[in-house]
């Protein structure tokens, strides 16, 4: 996982064995989250342009505690909305991590008021997305491929309770598909399903539809099945790892 730039090694040090992921706040302000044995370090340039670790006090790595081992954090998955970064792991309860000041964060569980995975290790989603006003999760162990969705612009709310409204809670499983769903995209035109049978595109029953409780379609599309790489954009388009991993 290490990344290899001149000077990098030398300030990544013993830290070596561990994995990365961006954190954006601004255009003047990212990180480097490194993710190691149950800790987080953080990476990022000072005002004079020196590239290090933040500090939380002067000499003082910031350092924050985690539940992950070092291997679960090869597993982990990120999105993130401003200061928020959400964390999912099929054996951890979703986690917010939180910005506060250019030199803080919090970590904790992202707060679920009605929880509709439980709080039992082991029964977690393994997938998270912020895609226009909801919150996605997808994909426990005992629901491989159903999706879960915050009510619009509430990413705390799932409680599905009450008359259905275009920004309630939802919940849907993608018929179409027995493997499990391995990651969320967010498409210009859809939300977008990875998995080892194919690439499901879901809307609200065409493209560019929004997607509430009872205007769901979740269509598998021609594409190959995936991996669970993460895809990436380029220029309008969607690039993923296949399930043979090519």
């Amino acid at each position: 996982n290490e990344i290899f730039r001149t000077g990098f090694v030398d300030t990544v040090g013993e830290f070596r064995d561990c994995v990365f992921q961006e954190f954006k706040f601004s255009n003047d302000q990212n990180y480097l989250l490194l993710f190691y044995e149950k800790k987080i370090r953080f990476l990022s340039y000072d005002s004079a342009g020196n590239f290090g670790f933040v500090e939380s006090a002067p000499s003082v790595p910031l350092e924050v505690t985690t539940e992950y081992t070092l291997e679960q954090c090869r597993e982990l998955q990120f999105t993130q909305n401003f200061d928020v970064m959400v964390i999912t792991h099929s054996d951890h309860r979703p986690k917010d991590l939180v910005r506060t000041s250019a030199n803080s964060f919090t970590f904790e569980n992202h707060p679920l008021p009605f929880n509709p995975f439980g709080n039992s290790p082991g029964k977690q989603p393994r997938s998270c997305l912020f895609y226009k006003s909801r919150l996605y999760f997808a994909n426990t162990p005992d629901k491989t491929t159903t999706v879960w969705a915050s009510e619009a612009g509430d990413f705390n709310n799932f409680d599905k309770s009450g008359t259905p409204t275009d920004i309630s809670p939802l919940q849907f499983t993608v018929a179409d598909i027995s493997q499990p769903i391995e990651w969320l995209f967010g498409g210009d035109n859809s939300l977008i399903a990875g998995s080892a049978d194919g690439i499901v595109a879901i809307n609200g029953g065409e493209i560019g539809a929004a997607i509430t409780a009872e205007s769901i379609e979740a269509d598998l599309t021609s594409g190959d099945g995936s991996n669970g790489t993460i895809p990436f954009k380029k220029d309008g388009l969607i690039f993923y790892v296949g399930k043979n991993s090519r």
